[in-house]
């Protein structure tokens, strides 16, 4: 997978934070917005990292678990010290909170997942932490 600097995709935000996700490095070569956001409508339902630059540095990360389309959180619990599980009507966790992800790791993701009953992620599923 190719990196990509977050200068280089562009400004979200009136204080310049800049989002990417690992799933953006499949993307930068589409044409069009709308197959862009055809893409992404199509991946949310996979797993993938977002994460939040301020100055160029990690501000906040979501890892988006597996879900149906258009399943909302309903509820949420604290799973550490700044990391919070967010859970689906269905009661399945959907996603993961990262209040400081410069703290975080493969290692930590996986005993998180583990104690979930997920799948365990891989090192290029945290790509985007280390795109800055």
């Amino acid at each position: 997978m190719k990196a990509i600097s977050p200068r280089a995709i562009g400004k979200d935000g009136a204080n310049g934070e800049t989002k990417i996700t690992a799933q953006l490095a499949h993307v930068v070569g589409l044409g069009t917005k709308i197959q862009l956001a055809k893409f992404l409508e199509n991946k949310m339902k996979e797993r993938y990292l977002e994460v939040t630059f301020r100055k160029g540095k990690p501000f906040a990360a979501y890892f988006y678990l597996s879900r149906t389309p258009g399943e909302k959180s309903v509820g949420t619990k604290k799973a550490g010290a700044g990391i919070l599980i967010d859970y689906g009507k269905s009661g399945r966790p959907i996603g993961i909170e990262i209040i400081d992800p410069a703290k975080i790791n493969l290692h930590v993701i996986n005993e998180i997942l583990s104690k979930l009953n997920l799948h365990l992620a891989e090192q290029q599923d945290l790509a985007p932490l280390t795109a800055a």
